[in-house]
């Protein structure tokens, strides 16, 4: 891939990334898509949709953060939730403390989300 502002707009490449993953490696693309969309699943229940936003299931690197989540505000938190989640997935850290850490985030990254999907429309020009 050579287009950089695309290749930072794509779900699984920027989740790959944050799994220190490359980008054009794709043996652990079935399992990180699986994973990425079980998170997303969270995030509607979460209220992502009060966003705008309906259920978009991702399925190669051609699938854009700004297309499932338009011009949000919430957009870095959005996409270090996902990362966050599938990381604890696809490769946990190996002391309880680091766990504890990673979820303290998520739990945190929660309540902000559905705060912001029960007030008003949560959009912004980026």
């Amino acid at each position: 891939m050579t287009d950089t502002v695309y290749e930072s707009d794509s779900i699984l490449n920027t989740v790959k990334r944050s799994l220190d993953i490359a980008t054009d490696d794709n043996s652990f693309d079935t399992v990180v898509l699986l994973h990425i969309n079980s998170v997303f699943s969270d995030l509607y229940q979460l209220g992502l949709g009060a966003y705008g936003s309906v259920e978009h299931e991702v399925d190669d690197e051609n699938d854009l953060w700004s297309v499932v989540l338009g011009s949000q505000k919430n957009l870095t938190m959005i996409k270090s939730y996902v990362s966050l989640r599938v990381r604890l997935l696809f490769d946990p850290p190996q002391t309880g403390f680091a766990t504890d850490s990673y979820q303290k985030q998520i739990d945190k990254m929660e309540w902000r989300i559905k705060t912001a999907a029960g007030s008003s429309p949560n959009t912004a020009e980026v």
